[in-house]
């Protein structure tokens, strides 16, 4: 029945260091994370396996990447599918579509083809971003970008601006299109 804190103590943990309140700036997911890459550049963003990558690198192949999908007609209020395992590429594509400023469709590999089909027949996305491992499961019609075959080092590795998009970045475009399983048995997409 003894309280194990005092209460100053439970006061400092249970308020004082759960504080996670914020003032947001507004801004995109894009210029959040354009924040981080200014301060720390260096630091580490992502480790898979082996693979470690900083921030600054982060950022140079999502930005090289976001121009080739801008090129295929990537933008606001358009999607791309993002058909990769886990591994830093999947984070560089994530980050690439929203840079060009369409959504992504998250697509597992190791779904059914028939799943796979129907996300890709519905969501109708500009291109697919995957690697040539499982882009057999991308059908015929939609764009592949490569990332393990094709050279996106022609591309500028500096941050994309409103004027190289189709529009204008908005918080409130599209982040991203997942799909349920639908209590139908047929996916259903959620924006």
């Amino acid at each position: 029945a003894l309280d194990v804190v005092s209460w100053g103590e439970r006061s400092r943990v249970v308020e004082g260091f759960n504080d996670t309140g914020r003032v947001l700036s507004g801004g995109s997911l894009v210029g959040a994370f354009e924040e981080q890459v200014a301060r720390t550049p260096e630091a580490t963003a992502v480790v898979c396996g082996d693979e470690a990558v900083s921030y600054g690198r982060l950022n140079a192949r999502a930005n090289r990447l976001a121009r080739r999908l801008v090129e295929a007609g990537a933008g606001p209020e358009r999607v791309v599918a993002v058909v990769l395992p886990r591994s830093v590429d999947l984070v560089v594509a994530v980050l690439g579509v929203l840079k060009s400023g369409a959504a992504y469709v998250p697509v597992d590999p190791e779904y059914p083809v028939e799943r796979v089909r129907f996300m890709l027949e519905d969501s109708a996305p500009v291109a697919a971003v995957t690697v040539s491992g499982v882009a057999g499961c991308v059908g015929e019609g939609v764009a592949r970008v490569l990332l393990d075959v094709e050279s996106l080092e022609g591309y500028a590795d500096g941050d994309v601006g409103d004027g190289e998009r189709s529009g204008v970045l908005c918080a409130e475009h599209p982040a991203y299109v997942i799909y349920t399983s639908g209590s139908t048995g047929r996916p259903k997409a959620v924006v």
